[in-house]
């Protein structure tokens, strides 16, 4: 997940990762290595601040709490600041993430974060 907000007053966005959500932007990553369409596209299975409000029975999936989480974020955010998810794959990945993608499908229609 990334953090947007302008720089300046100018078209000029600055974008930072926001830690603590995806298993992607922890230090204690092995980056060569992870394989993230193994552990629910690297979504930490945790808790989330909101989920008393969200999910009181505990039957919502965790991509379902996220999706909750991000758009309180927002709510609660300044004017210029955004939260953002961003699903990023290059080309020749492509291949490799079709069958993954598949698997968490249905969560992630559900799932609408703008």
């Amino acid at each position: 997940m990334v953090l947007s907000r302008p720089a300046s007053r100018s078209k000029h966005t600055e974008y930072m990762t926001v830690t603590g959500f995806f298993l992607q932007d922890e230090s204690s990553t092995p980056s060569l290595t992870f394989d993230y369409t193994s552990v629910n596209f690297g979504l930490i299975n945790r808790t989330y601040d909101t989920d008393v409000e969200s999910d009181p029975d505990g039957k919502k999936t965790q991509w379902q709490r996220f999706d909750h989480q991000v758009r309180h974020m927002n709510t609660e955010s300044g004017a210029n600041v955004q939260y953002k998810v961003l699903y990023l794959l290059w080309r020749n990945a492509m291949h490799n993430q079709t069958k993954a993608y598949s698997r968490y499908r249905a969560d992630t229609e559900r799932v609408c974060i703008t």
